[in-house]
């Protein structure tokens, strides 16, 4: 039994990618969140629940929608805060990029790795250290990833959005008035992942920044 595509993350991007791709005629796709019921699994414990479900489904796309944002400043000296970013916006995807490498089946059409990142990776933001930061080094695992696994017919490229209307914190940057703003819905965005996707495997090791603060 298989499906198309794994969706890891059931924020605003990973439904509305859910929804599209599950509305197409001939794809099927499955969503998986660390919080469920109100109950949040630990790290390992979702690791295995994607597992298994890689094991099972033998998905061809996995994208992973999985991030957090803290504002932090190049002062903060708060290691946990520093833990809990890099864990969930770099860590993650490496962990889970493996677990799919290891227990898909190369076959004569390329599997894809697609992580969604943020235009952080490329221009630094007041009070938000260590969330840029760790978007930059996601855009370099995903470089990286994109040079290592293209002989296993694999392939890596990742999205950047900028200020996306419907996230948590478009309110806070578009109240600020102090930077002109070009924000994108997260339907438009969503039908972008899925159009540079069928170019796959020629955007392998491409970072694409999409809606983003104008400066």
């Amino acid at each position: 039994m298989h499906e198309d595509v794994l969706i890891l993350g059931s924020g605003y991007i990973g439904k509305e990618l859910y929804q599209q791709i599950s509305s197409s005629q001939g794809s099927t796709a499955s969503l998986l969140n660390r919080t469920t019921g109100g109950y949040r699994k630990s790290y390992d414990m979702f690791l295995e629940e994607i597992k298994i479900r890689i094991e099972k489904f033998k998905p061809r796309t996995l994208i992973n929608c999985v991030g957090v944002f803290d504002s932090s400043d190049v002062f903060d000296d708060e290691s946990l805060k520093f833990d809990k970013i890099f864990v969930a916006n770099t860590k993650f995807a490496w962990d889970v990029s493996r677990i799919f490498c290891r227990n898909t089946e190369r076959a004569s059409t390329w599997r894809n790795i697609v992580n969604i990142g943020s235009e952080s990776a490329h221009i630094p933001h007041t009070d938000s250290a260590l969330y840029c930061a760790s978007k930059a080094a996601l855009k370099m695992l995903t470089k990286n990833m994109a040079r290592d696994l293209r002989d296993e017919k694999i392939c890596a490229f990742q999205i950047d959005p900028g200020v996306v209307r419907e996230s948590p914190m478009s309110k806070d940057v578009l109240s600020k008035g102090k930077t002109e703003v070009s924000s994108i819905e997260v339907e438009r965005l969503c039908e972008f992942i899925i159009c540079i996707l069928s170019f796959s495997p020629y955007v392998n090791g491409n970072c694409y920044k999409i809606g983003n603060i104008i400066r």
